[in-house]
């Protein structure tokens, strides 16, 4: 017995020591994070519809009422008067019909549960970025995971437009310890800027298949085995990631250097570059956020999706991400990530630009496409530079900075649903995918400022925070 608690505090402690551990934990929380809220959007148009339903059981009875007219009167078939029975009994609008035409007028509502996430991500991460400085990461990812699982079962068991709502919302404070966590402990286990960048780029591929899963798994499950099982097994991951992250760390608090004081928010959101860096971050997770609350929507109106395909419309797009941030974490291109990510930028807006040219479910694939693979080579490029700036410009903290690449995030996710509800009352959605195609374009550019942003060589800098036990 004495043996076997020997032999598992050696593998802990040889567990704690290594920095592969650290990628896997943080990937792992990421793709949570991502899993989750990209699971929510599929399954909001048929939540709001059964609550209406609800609330109305009188369009049930009359479907159930229709369809015995229609059976009815195909039994009794007269040659003089078969058709008369036939069309009066088709004179009420089929099911689908009527839940197509209630979802349209529902833009607001569901871009509201879109938008509340990153609202709140946003307002945190003022709090959550300071703090992860002072005391260190482990602490706040833990506290993430644990407001993650709980949103989960919240939202699973949720049977309120209220409380799918105040979930969502509350997501957004753990999506915040858990990005920006996550992404200070990749910076400061990896000194190399290199290295740091390949592993960045990984734990970005695996938002990327947050992404990929998200949308096509909250579809397929909640149309066969229901909502509470769909949120539940995440939330069962949730608890197995945060058992794995208490094993790693020990949820210790790491101690900052007396003599060496991190920069604050506000003065690195003075550097131009830093903000023109986290601008950049903002702009094509707007393109995002206006997919993820207009096109379901689009689809099932111009196309007449079923509602198990809405979920895969993403699949390309999330495949796409995947495999450019995963690809540009092997290239060695750190002379040349402010031009890999101008070229994302002008890709995400061909996407826009093409989107609404489609004339099929099929055709939507090779615009969509073009919008993961800019957002996958911005991101994967631009977080690694925001590290770099601040190694070069300021003190070597990153829990203030990668908390305002994850305020770019959450407001680029929170105007792109806010916009298309603002303006889907005046324009159609392929004119709103337009504007944001011209602001795109206009944008990209500036991305060229920043090939001399690096000032100082990266072996003069000076970590902030001590390097783990």
């Amino acid at each position: 017995m004495v043996k076997t608690s020997s032999c598992c505090m050696d593998f802990l402690k040889k567990a704690r020591q290594s920095k592969v551990i650290a990628v896997v934990i943080v990937s792992t929380t990421l793709l949570i994070d991502y899993m989750l809220l990209l699971a929510i959007v599929p399954v909001v148009p048929p939540f709001l519809w059964k609550i209406h339903l609800k609330e109305h059981p009188e369009i049930s009875q009359n479907h159930v009422d229709q369809v015995h007219d229609i059976s009815t009167a195909t039994s009794y078939t007269p040659a003089f008067s078969n058709s008369t029975f036939m069309v009066e009994a088709t004179a009420q609008p089929p099911m689908k019909e009527l839940e197509s035409a209630y979802l349209a007028t529902q833009s607001v509502k569901i871009a509201a549960v879109i938008a509340a996430k990153p609202a709140v991500q946003i307002i945190a991460n003022i709090f959550v970025g300071p703090l992860i400085d002072r005391i260190g990461y482990h602490i706040p990812l833990f506290v993430g995971l644990v407001v993650i699982c709980f949103t989960a079962i919240t939202f699973g068991l949720g049977q309120t437009y209220a409380v799918l709502l105040i979930s969502v919302a509350i997501q957004g404070i753990g999506s915040s310890c858990a990005m920006s966590s996550g992404m200070t402990m990749l910076a400061s286990v990896y000194i190399d800027p290199q290295k740091r960048g390949q592993v960045i780029g990984i734990c970005l591929s695996a938002i990327g298949i947050g992404l990929v899963a998200g949308p096509p798994y909250g579809s397929v499950m909640n149309a066969f085995v229901g909502k509470p099982a769909t949120f539940l097994l995440l939330a069962g991951i949730t608890i197995l990631t945060g058992i794995c992250q208490v094993c790693y760390s020990s949820l210790k608090i790491e101690k900052i250097h007396a003599n060496n004081e991190a920069p604050s928010m506000w003065i690195l959101l003075k550097d131009p570059y830093i903000l023109l860096a986290a601008s950049s971050i903002s702009l094509v997770n707007i393109v995002f956020g206006v997919l993820n609350s207009g096109l379901p929507a689009w689809l099932i109106k111009t196309f007449k999706s079923p509602k198990w395909l809405i979920g895969l419309a993403y699949l390309p797009l999330c495949i796409a991400y995947a495999v450019t941030t995963n690809v540009m974490s092997f290239i060695p291109a750190k002379t040349y990530r402010w031009a890999f990510a101008l070229g994302g930028v002008v890709s995400s807006s061909l996407g826009c630009l093409c989107l609404p040219f489609a004339t099929s479910f099929a055709g939507t694939i090779g615009p969509v496409l073009l919008v993961g693979i800019g957002n996958g080579f911005l991101e994967a490029n631009i977080f690694p530079i925001l590290a770099d700036l601040v190694d070069s410009r300021h003190k070597s903290t990153y829990g203030s900075v990668y908390a305002i690449a994850d305020i770019a995030i959450c407001f680029g996710f929170a105007i792109g649903p806010l916009l298309l509800g603002g303006l889907i009352q005046v324009l159609n959605f392929p004119w709103i995918l337009r504007i944001v195609f011209i602001l795109l374009l206009l944008y990209a550019p500036l991305l060229a400022l920043l090939k001399n942003a690096i000032k100082h060589p990266q072996s003069e800098r000076q970590p902030l925070i001590d390097e783990l036990d």
